[in-house]
């Protein structure tokens, strides 16, 4: 059974490159939700209508549809790993490219928050009991220290869900789906089941369903896109996630709006930008061997810039904030890019399994 294929329509050359340019330009979107000093200060702080404009826009709306849209991508291509290799072979994968680096990456987050309640001479903002300590580390209730980083174990917990359906999936195609469908619906309990996010699971099972329906290559095209945003507009103006909230699956339908406008807008931007092939491409293309380690270096980097800021008593409301907020970003990228060529020697630590090949796709990160 294991030799049945599950795609009838495979990722081709274009869509692979589209992938690539997607994951960078999510990643670097992401990034703008934690810039210093985290995306609700930003976005509560009191600025000129056009800057705060374009906070709603970059960090709320685009940052905050990152995930969503690297999920979806997730998702589309661990069918395609379960389709091109043995089940356990891409499983045995997973610690290593998802777990290793969250545990990892969180060590020099926690050395820091150690430094800064020294520093600050306040309480509780480094691990003290037992379970702070493991959730620091292991995300066993929490996040850890490194909060971005919950990804990784929101896709792992992800990639074992997708094991279970896909070795359904090749003994009963309908029995999968309703599986798929159940555990949508666990998912999106108030306090959610195994994932700390329930859209993770929405989007990440889209993306198996359209790659189990043969539609791996699928882009939305502006007409969808468009309209989605109008609907997003519309419910925003009439609050409708507030006015729902009493209502269970109403207020989880609204509140998924923004992220499938946004997610979808950045889609389809991505893919304008591989057919226009332009200088832009060619720059997220050289970004996308780091941008792992970017990922996951840039809350350390935010750590840092955010200890300068405290010793120079910046803040969010500073007329010149626009120009503190832009700047984290090319440091991240530059640290990120630093760090990836020098941790080349320790592939396990850039989401890869070994220095001479990249290990095949497990997910978007």
């Amino acid at each position: 059974m294991q030799n049945t294929s599950l795609l009838t329509n495979r990722i081709g050359q274009d869509q692979s490159q589209l992938i690539k340019v997607a994951r960078v330009v999510c990643i670097i979107f992401m990034m703008t939700t934690h810039i210093w000093p985290g995306s609700d200060r930003i976005l509560a702080a009191s600025q000129p209508f056009a800057i705060e404009a374009f906070f709603v826009l970059v960090v709320d709306s685009l940052g905050r549809a990152s995930v969503p849209l690297l999920s979806l991508i997730s998702g589309l291509l661990i069918v395609h790993s379960f389709d091109r290799r043995h089940a356990i072979a891409v499983m045995k994968t997973k610690p290593a490219t998802l777990l290793v680096p969250m545990i990892v990456w969180s060590i020099p987050v926690v050395l820091l928050l150690f430094v800064e309640q020294r520093v600050r001479g306040e309480t509780g903002l480094a691990p003290d009991t037992l379970m702070e300590w493991l959730n620091s580390f292991f995300a066993l209730t929490a996040s850890p220290a490194n909060g971005p980083l919950h990804f990784l174990r929101e896709i792992f917990i992800m990639s074992c869900y997708a094991w279970l359906v896909l070795t359904i999936y090749r003994r009963s195609p309908k029995i999968s789906y309703l599986v798929m469908f159940g555990i949508f619906l666990l998912e999106q309990m108030p306090s959610g089941f195994l994932l700390f996010r329930n859209q993770i699971a929405t989007f990440y099972l889209v993306g198996m369903a359209l790659a189990l329906a043969g539609q791996a290559r699928w882009t939305p095209g502006w007409p969808l896109v468009l309209s989605l945003l109008a609907f997003f507009i519309i419910t925003s103006l009439f609050d409708l996630p507030t006015q729902t909230k009493d209502n269970f699956f109403a207020f989880r339908f609204f509140e998924h709006v923004p992220r499938i406008a946004m997610s979808l807008l950045m889609w389809r931007l991505a893919y304008e930008l591989v057919m226009r092939n332009s200088r832009i491409t060619g720059w997220l293309s050289w970004l996308e061997p780091h941008i792992f380690t970017i990922f996951c270096s840039h809350a350390i980097t935010i750590k840092f810039f955010g200890g300068v800021a405290h010793v120079l008593k910046w803040s969010e409301s500073d007329p010149w904030y626009i120009l503190i907020f832009l700047v984290q970003i090319p440091i991240c990228l530059i640290v990120g890019i630093i760090a990836s060529k020098i941790l080349t020697p320790l592939p396990w630590l850039r989401g890869k399994m070994t220095r001479e090949k990249k290990a095949y796709p497990s997910g978007a990160i």
